[in-house]
């Protein structure tokens, strides 16, 4: 999202440097490109990596365009709130281009620029969704500032009176939604790892193993679990070390070489899963439903666990 925010000002400054037959300009602002192009790419593997792994991710597919921009319109103003994509993207869509209208007689790139940075990433996103299962609304804070600025300059330049009106209703519009989107924000709930570490330790045992899928999850689960039964995590070559440019698709190879050694001298076993969706964690479960019976699942918030008991 950041490569979308430094492509669109290239595009907007190459262009203003052409119109005004500034030569120079257009030098200038390829060069300094080129510069941080140069400077990134030490780090295009761990980029190229990454943007694998979220591919690999079936549930992260691509999103339609009117659903992306829903989504981001909700994000911005309304934190994310079930139900007000449509009302968000409307309100933002209308502050926006108000403040590009109220813009457009002002001399240099300003409308030209921040109408870019809105629209452009936005666009990129969601056709790359397709083939990097990438689509965040997260990453649009790099580009937040362009279209607050154009809501701020609608609302608050308007110089005609039809468009005081609107800026009077757009204001509105936004108070709605970011009042909702407080009530939501303070009304979600995060992943309940203090009640699975608790009844890991109330029912489990000092040598019951504990899988984990992309074992980040053992973070909050060692801050609430004072015992120390082994964490066993999938796939297989995640690690600390590797972190977040390691993949994190289990295969039935991972819980093949990972979960049989583990079982080997135990009587009981536990699975806690959080964000596990298509990450191949149904592997995980259908090799401990081989291996033992089902004698406990717990539906936390944000969190699964289960218990294994040998046959």
């Amino acid at each position: 999202y950041a490569a979308f925010l430094l492509l669109g000002v290239l595009i907007v400054a190459l262009w203003h440097a052409w119109r005004r037959r500034a030569v120079h300009g257009v030098v200038l602002w390829l060069a300094a490109h080129a510069a941080i192009a140069a400077l990134f790419a030490p780090w295009l593997p761990i980029f190229f990596r990454q943007a694998g792994l979220a591919a690999s991710v079936e549930d992260w597919s691509g999103i339609a365009p009117l659903d992306a921009a829903q989504r981001w319109a909700n994000a911005t103003l309304a934190d994310n709130a079930a139900g007000w994509g449509v009302p968000a993207l409307v309100v933002l869509g209308g502050a926006v281009a108000l403040g590009g209208w109220t813009l457009r007689t002002r001399s240099g790139p300003l409308a030209g620029l921040t109408l870019t940075i809105v629209v452009l990433p936005l666009v990129l996103a969601t056709a790359a969704s397709g083939f990097l299962h990438s689509f965040r609304e997260r990453g649009f804070l790099a580009v937040i500032g362009a279209p607050w600025l154009l809501m701020v300059t609608g609302i608050a330049g308007s110089p005609r009176r039809w468009t005081r009106i609107a800026a009077l209703v757009l204001t509105a519009g936004i108070a709605v939604l970011s009042l909702v989107g407080l009530r939501a924000h303070y009304a979600e709930r995060k992943e309940d790892w203090r009640t699975a570490a608790a009844l890991i330790s109330q029912n489990g045992g000092p040598g019951d193993p504990i899988f984990l899928v992309h074992f980040a999850g053992e973070v909050p689960l060692d801050l609430y679990l004072t015992s120390a039964p082994p964490r066993v995590g999938l796939p297989l070559d995640f690690d600390w070390e590797t972190g977040y440019t390691a993949r994190y698709v289990v295969t039935p190879q991972d819980v093949e070489q990972r979960v049989p050694p583990a079982l080997a001298n135990a009587s009981r076993a536990w699975a806690v899963l959080s964000h596990d969706q298509g990450r191949g964690s149904d592997y995980l479960i259908a090799a401990l439903a081989r291996w033992g019976q089902r004698s406990g699942q717990w539906q936390l918030n944000g969190v699964r666990v289960f218990r294994y008991d040998r046959r």
